[in-house]
């Protein structure tokens, strides 16, 4: 039974970050900070159909005396995203202007209710402390964030127009000239495609389900031997009651 709410667990995850969360296809990671009109230019290249910027800044959340480490996250505000969040219930939710949306883990982690007013200071550096209040809380399989738009939070880190990512989709499978095309773009430490990430961890998701199955199978195979062993040891122990009635006349089907 253990080992079936695993399994239930962790499809439930893989499904919500990769076909619900991840509305996109390709991210592409910068270095550093970097020009947000990026995705205004890849948007306009042949074979991407959508494009967004992205900024994440590592920030520390404090709360009634309790801190946590994480990321700052600025998404576009309005209309349809790339990055989709849902909250505790399974519904969908927008960033919204000084409405911080949190993880449950952060949210236990510092003991946070909807309207609290959370801390955030920068990890490196003294420019961009802020108050904002808590909005709400989303479900995040992989990792813990805050997230405000993408504007709010270029104007706490005191950066407007900087983005840290772009997230795209594509117009079918990405050509090797326009993969060559993204790598290429200024700034661009790496690019992490959906669908190579997503072969990854089922590869290795695939060792996890064998260990799952086996466990379940020791699960059965335990199972049926206790209750052999309680029959078998049940019926041997009363032979000689059997016995007895059986003399005195008793049928076998009493």
């Amino acid at each position: 039974l253990v080992s079936a709410v695993f399994l239930d667990a962790m499809k439930w995850m893989l499904d919500l970050q990769f076909n619900q969360i991840q509305g996109y296809n390709a991210k592409v990671v910068s270095a550093g900070l970097t020009s947000a009109s990026q995705s205004f230019q890849t948007r306009h290249w042949e074979g991407v159909s959508q494009s967004q910027s992205l900024l994440e800044v590592p920030y520390r959340f404090i709360y009634g005396g309790k801190s946590r480490d994480s990321l700052l996250v600025g998404l576009p505000q309005g209309g349809q995203s790339l990055y989709n969040l849902f909250d505790t219930q399974g519904r969908p939710v927008k960033v919204k202007p000084n409405q911080l949306l949190l993880t449950p883990f952060l949210q236990k982690r510092l003991g946070l209710e909807t309207g609290d007013m959370v801390q955030l200071e920068p990890i490196v550096g003294t420019v961009g402390e802020r108050q904002v209040r808590v909005g709400g809380f989303v479900e995040l399989p992989v990792g813990n964030a805050g997230f405000l738009p993408l504007k709010q939070v270029q104007e706490i880190i005191r950066s407007p127009g900087t983005a840290t990512g772009t997230l795209l989709t594509f117009d079918g499978n990405p050509s090797s000239t326009l993969r060559q095309r993204l790598y290429d773009l200024p700034g661009t430490e790496t690019v992490e495609f959906k669908s190579e990430v997503k072969a990854f961890t089922d590869e290795l998701m695939g060792f996890f389900y064998t260990f799952i199955y086996i466990m379940l199978f020791f699960g059965f195979a335990l199972g049926a031997t206790i209750v052999f062993s309680a029959i078998t040891v049940s019926v041997r122990e009363r032979v000689r009651e059997m016995s007895t009635l059986r003399t005195i006349g008793m049928s076998l089907w009493g």
